[in-house]
């Protein structure tokens, strides 16, 4: 079993919010390592992408507990999901092709996973 995770989650800006050639050159760096990273989710059987961690910066260590809680408890809402998918590769009825599993997780806007919503969400803002 591949799991995944992500927790570079970007907000949705306004216009208003790219004023400037250095936040515009910013959010397209971002939107560019965020696609990296959901192209490579089509290999995983679950991901795991905390919705709420948008709101923390990379440098915000004083809240790092607020952090964990938040991975931990969206880790604890997938584990059903996870178990559904152990009990299936225990079974051997998972097929792998050459790469990934017969259904994909995608996460979606909500941080649950939902077949293609974040993919095509994304293939959106790029296009």
């Amino acid at each position: 079993v591949l799991l995944g995770s992500f927790v570079s989650l970007k907000k949705p800006l306004e216009k208003s919010e790219l004023a400037s050639t250095l936040q515009l050159i910013n959010r397209a760096s971002d939107l560019s390592f965020m696609a990296v990273s959901v192209y490579k989710f089509k290999w995983c059987d679950l991901v795991f992408a905390p919705s709420t961690l948008w709101q923390f910066g990379i440098f915000d260590t004083k809240k790092v507990d607020e952090i964990y809680q938040a991975g931990y408890e969206h880790a604890c809402r997938k584990m059903d999901k996870l178990m559904a998918i152990l009990e299936v590769v225990q079974q051997g009825t998972m097929r792998r092709p050459e790469t990934g599993a017969t259904e994909k997780e995608i996460p979606g806007e909500d941080g649950d996973s939902k077949p293609g919503t974040w993919r095509s969400k994304l293939k959106g803002l790029l296009l």
